[in-house]
């Protein structure tokens, strides 16, 4: 049991004067967080500066560019092919057999319509390159 009084229970007088359940927190302090403590803004927090490094301002732009070398190994539009037989497309019969292996089908069909260019311009050299062609 509970010890009574003359008077009646906090929960009592409360529900007679038409007050909530809860009790009356105005004079009770709250408990000091010990979380993190509000300091200054971020944006004007002053940056540490970690040993061997440039503090890098927040206004700065950077402008280092970096590049890469290419190196191609050759290019057939450079290359001179005067007196050789080429097709209309100024392609030599090697590069357009090269063609016909490629994984597109749009780039097998050009090998074939590529060769028969060539051995229209050039009927004679069939007979020279026709196991070529086979393979």
């Amino acid at each position: 049991g509970c010890l009574r009084t003359n008077s009646a229970t906090f929960f009592e007088r409360s529900v007679h004067k038409g007050a909530s359940t809860m009790p009356d927190l105005q004079g009770i302090k709250k408990k000091a967080s010990k979380g993190k403590k509000n300091g200054p803004a971020a944006d004007f927090s002053k940056t540490k500066a970690k040993v061997g490094r440039k503090i890098v301002k927040a206004n700065e732009t950077n402008t280092t560019i970096k590049s890469k070398a290419l190196s191609m190994q050759k290019q057939s539009v450079a290359v001179d092919r005067s007196g050789q037989e080429v097709s209309s497309r100024g392609l030599t019969l090697p590069e357009i057999l090269s063609h016909s292996t490629h994984y597109a089908p749009t780039m097998r069909k050009e090998c074939l319509a590529g060769v028969k260019d060539y051995f229209t311009l050039h009927p004679r050299t069939l007979d020279t390159h026709v196991g070529a062609v086979l393979d």
